[in-house]
């Protein structure tokens, strides 16, 4: 995958009443984390600077619908490069997750930067593989539209804090 390759996923939203600079004091710290994740945790641990374990158990919708819902048991880990401030851009950290159990990958880009009174906050999927069986059969696409409808129900979430 290059550096300037398009993401398969955008996720873009502005929190109101939120800055950068709170987010980036807290980046480093489990509860930031546990907050941030949108599924239900079994655990979650801080293994070095800027690497976590986690083990999820949750119930994930899959259409638009609401009736399509597989359960979603999993167990990995974060880890996340702080790239520092990027000019008129903001912040850009880049944040792999690796699943172990179902075998998963996902690298996304996140870019948060401070306007007016709000903080602007980019979330770009630019890479995710998995094994078949990591929904019951359900493809990229089902898993894709998870991704967003769990992302967006978290920044909302976050910005009414």
């Amino acid at each position: 995958m290059s550096k300037n390759s398009d993401p398969i996923l955008t996720i873009v939203e502005q929190l109101k009443n939120q800055n950068l600079s709170e987010y980036s004091n807290q980046i480093k710290e489990t509860e930031f984390w546990k907050k941030l994740i949108p599924l239900k945790l079994k655990k979650f641990e801080k293994t070095g600077d800027f690497e976590f374990e986690f083990e999820v158990d949750d119930s994930i919708s899959l259409g638009p619908t609401g009736y399509i819902v597989r359960d979603f048991k999993a167990e990995g880990t974060i880890s996340v490069i702080d790239k520092g401030l990027q000019g008129s851009k903001g912040n850009l950290w880049e944040v792999k997750i690796t699943i172990t159990q179902p075998q998963a990958h996902v690298f996304a880009r996140v870019r948060g930067r401070d306007v007016d009174n709000y903080l602007k906050i980019g979330i770009f999927v630019m890479d995710i593989q998995f094994d078949n069986s990591l929904l019951d059969g359900f493809g990229r696409d089902g898993i894709l539209f998870a991704i967003r409808v769990k992302l967006r129900d978290l920044l909302q979430k976050a910005a009414k804090n």
